[in-house]
């Protein structure tokens, strides 16, 4: 690598039909020396590519802390979206690489997320109340809202779907909250019952998330017990709601 860019190969000029530059390749391998000559060379941190991948969204999603640590440090930036909205934070949660969700904490990437939510729903409640005046009843504008912040939900609510267990430990360490919800009530340890996700399970309800929490949407079931048994979860049915001992009588 660094003979071909002593001999003039251009780091940002090259690309796969994609959009894919070497830096791409680098952080997805997790190459961080390959990485640091291209950075060195002029490669630019926040190179895209046609679905608005960046190398910290790769080396994220694939664990690899070295080239994350290396991006960061010069100046990648955190928040940046994929064309899905998925995010280098969002992507590291999903792999459950606590250690990379940590790092982007740490560079302020869960409170872009949170920005970006609140601003989301603020244009979402926007549109409602414009979607409410013109068809008098709002129904419909309420349906589009909710759905809307559903999509965007903190990245715990990630963690609750992908069953990352680190990575929710970590976020919960970062003070997110195990009670946050959704705009149909559901709370993290919904989503986790639903999707089966037994190690985010066990991470909520250490840190306090209440299983008999109900929703306040009929759309939905009424608590985590009831979610996970409708997937015939047993196991986690159990966790959520041990059942009772056997009272012992006396002869």
């Amino acid at each position: 690598m660094r003979f071909l860019l002593e001999s003039g190969a251009s780091p940002k000029a090259a690309r796969t039909p994609g959009g894919e530059t070497a830096l791409h390749f680098a952080a997805s391998s997790g190459h961080a020396g390959t990485l640091l000559l291209l950075l060195d060379a002029g490669c630019p941190a926040d190179a895209r590519t046609d679905t608005g991948t960046t190398a910290a969204m790769l080396a994220a999603q694939g664990g690899h802390l070295d080239c994350l640590r290396l991006l960061v440090a010069k100046q990648a930036d955190v928040a940046a979206r994929r064309s899905d909205g998925a995010t280098a934070l969002r992507l590291a949660v999903r792999s459950d690489h606590a250690a990379a969700v940590g790092e982007l904490v740490r560079a302020g990437a869960l409170a872009y997320e949170h920005r970006a939510i609140l601003a989301q729903e603020a244009i979402a409640a926007k549109g409602a109340r414009a979607a409410a005046g013109r068809d008098g009843s709002g129904a419909n504008a309420r349906r589009r809202r909710g759905s809307a912040t559903i999509r965007s939900g903190p990245p715990l609510f990630e963690a609750a779907r992908h069953d990352a267990g680190r990575a929710a430990a970590e976020l919960l360490g970062a003070a997110e909250d195990p009670h946050a919800h959704l705009t149909d009530g559901r709370t993290p340890l919904m989503v986790a019952a639903t999707f089966g996700s037994e190690s985010v399970v066990s991470v909520l309800l250490e840190a306090g998330a209440d299983p008999a929490a109900l929703t306040v949407s009929k759309s939905f079931s009424a608590a985590p017990q009831r979610n996970a048994l409708q997937m015939r979860l047993r196991r986690l049915t159990n966790i959520l709601s041990p059942p009772r001992p056997t009272p012992i009588r006396s002869p």
